[in-house]
């Protein structure tokens, strides 16, 4: 049996010092006895694939090995029967071993221990939060066979909790999910309530029912007035216009539309005094802003925010092209475009030398 205590604080105290006070992670690991019917039915030991790595266990118990130099001689003998083939390779092409192949390796494996006693687990993990958050969150996993923790789950309350996991019954859990894995479990946050009863985790498809999952709001604004939302509408015409960046790159296809901004309440007027501005820019052959194969190099449209003050004066042309150049400016910066490469790659698509 074994115990591990981590403090992530000390080992990484950058980032988990800045939100959590105390986290430790709790490890035990404990080997159980040999099931009494392998030795009284005579079970015979398996080779199990899940994706890359293969398992040798009782065909009929439920046992994972518990010896990993064992279970790597497994591997290497396995490789050694496929040459050229490496076990990254191999999980890649998700190819399970063949009959012969998989008695070979069984033959290899000397005495029961090996792998008939299986192996459990048990995992914890207590972070606690320097600033509590308005949040709750109960949840409890079921796996599958191939689950490190085929039983696992957490409470947290205002962002500190427990989460604890346990490696056992993985044939049990198997059997209640069919291997896909469900999710019980309820959580508050952002001003709703969600809920998860026997729901597949990380999927959803039309035809499952609709008590799996879901969520509704806790706050009464919503229910009085709906939900809070952004809209926006149009002040004049849209206005031609021309930018020139800082980086020297002249952009003339530009056109700006003025937009009075609110954000409120869907059933509750907004009055315009408390709105915002903001200029919504568009651009038909784009601005370089990357340098990129596939994905492309240009940015065709976004928006930028106003004052009132540059909104509502005769010049809020200018300083919107003002705010647009130093938009492109950080964005550029931030993909390392420098002009130079630019034009080389501009050249070399004009010459065809990709082609």
């Amino acid at each position: 049996m074994r115990h591990f205590m981590i403090d992530e604080v000390k080992q990484d105290g950058r980032g988990y010092a800045r939100t959590h006070r105390w986290y430790q992670r709790h490890f035990w690991s404990w080997t159980g006895p040999v099931d009494p019917r392998c030795w009284l039915l005579g079970h015979r030991p398996a080779l199990r694939w899940n994706g890359g790595m293969s398992f040798v266990e009782c065909d009929r118990c439920p046992g994972r090995p518990h010896d990993t130099y064992a279970l790597q001689q497994l591997q290497a003998r396995l490789d050694k029967i496929r040459p050229g083939r490496d076990n990254y390779a191999a999980a890649r092409a998700m190819q399970p071993p063949t009959a012969a192949e998989a008695a070979h390796c069984i033959g290899e494996v000397s005495g029961r221990g090996a792998w008939s006693q299986p192996k459990h687990e048990l995992k914890l993990e207590m972070p606690l939060r320097r600033r509590p958050t308005r949040e709750f969150s109960l949840r409890l996993h079921l796996g599958g066979r191939g689950s490190e923790t085929p039983w696992d789950g957490h409470l947290t309350v205002g962002g500190s909790g427990i989460y604890w996991g346990l490696g056992l019954g993985g044939h049990l859990a198997h059997r209640l999910t069919g291997g896909t894995g469900r999710d019980i479990g309820c959580s508050v946050h952002g001003g709703r309530f969600w809920w998860q009863l026997w729901d597949t985790p990380g999927s959803w498809t039309k035809g499952q029912p609709r008590w799996w999952q879901g969520n509704f709001s806790i706050l009464p604004s919503e229910w009085l007035w709906g939900r809070r939302q952004f809209t926006w509408a149009p002040v004049g015409d849209a206005v031609p216009a021309t930018l020139i960046t800082a980086e020297d790159t002249v952009h003339d296809d530009l056109t700006l539309q003025l937009q009075r901004t609110w954000r409120g309440w869907k059933r509750r007027p907004r009055p315009a005094s408390r709105g915002g501005w903001n200029v919504d820019w568009k651009s038909k052959a784009g601005i370089p802003i990357r340098h990129h194969e596939w994905k492309g190099d240009e940015v065709l449209a976004s928006t930028v925010t106003l004052t009132d003050a540059e909104a509502t004066s005769d010049s809020w042309v200018p300083a919107a092209l003002g705010h647009i150049a130093a938009q492109i400016t950080r964005d550029r910066q931030h993909h390392d475009w420098s002009l130079d490469a630019h034009l080389r790659a501009v050249a070399h698509q004009q010459t065809g030398g990709d082609a």
